[in-house]
């Protein structure tokens, strides 16, 4: 958090419903050093979004296909 704005508060996970075990982090290996490294679970679930998926028989039908997800949604 480069601009100090996250807290520990933000990160404890209350979807459990055990807020006493803290913040849940999940361990990754660090590629440059090989060390892990735990990243919290609140962050990692804000991370990945998606508008779906898209398949077509060429890559052109695949992208109509895909533009047409995000035209159905907005």
């Amino acid at each position: 958090d480069p601009e100090n704005e996250l807290t520990g508060s933000m990160l404890i996970d209350r979807q459990s419903g055990n807020e006493d075990r803290g913040i849940c982090g999940l361990p990754f290996t660090r590629q440059s050093d090989n060390q892990t490294v735990y990243i919290p679970m609140n962050i990692i679930g804000n991370l990945y979004v998606s508008n779906g998926m898209s398949a077509g028989n060429t890559r052109n039908e695949a992208r109509v296909q895909g533009l047409s997800e995000v035209f159905e949604r907005y």
